[in-house]
């Protein structure tokens, strides 16, 4: 696999980190409509593992965001561009799993 430039890095930081505020924005509506009572979390009625999965969504980003940020700086730039993009992949397989085994 080819090294990744500093200027390829920061593009593909700045992708990554985007498409996870893209997915924040729709889980901070989603959690307060859960608080309500209303929405799609509501009417599946998640419990246990699901719901710790539903409410680690933040963690996940805060800690791959610094994880990320981190890499970017110790000049390892393939691992900061995979970790920003760990919480968008991580959504994905959530929603694959949770169509798949709920």
């Amino acid at each position: 696999m080819q090294p990744v430039d500093r200027t390829t890095a920061m593009l593909g930081l700045g992708a990554g980190l985007a498409g996870a505020m893209f997915v924040l924005f729709f889980w901070i509506i989603a959690a307060i409509s859960y608080g309500r009572g209303m929405g799609f979390i509501s009417q599946l009625e998640l419990s246990g593992l699901w719901m710790t999965g539903f409410w680690a969504y933040p963690f996940v980003l805060f800690a791959a965001t610094a994880a990320a940020l981190i890499a970017f700086f110790a000049k390892a730039h393939q691992a900061a561009v995979a970790l920003a993009g760990l919480p968008v992949a991580g959504v994905v397989l959530y929603y694959v799993a949770l169509v798949t085994f709920y």
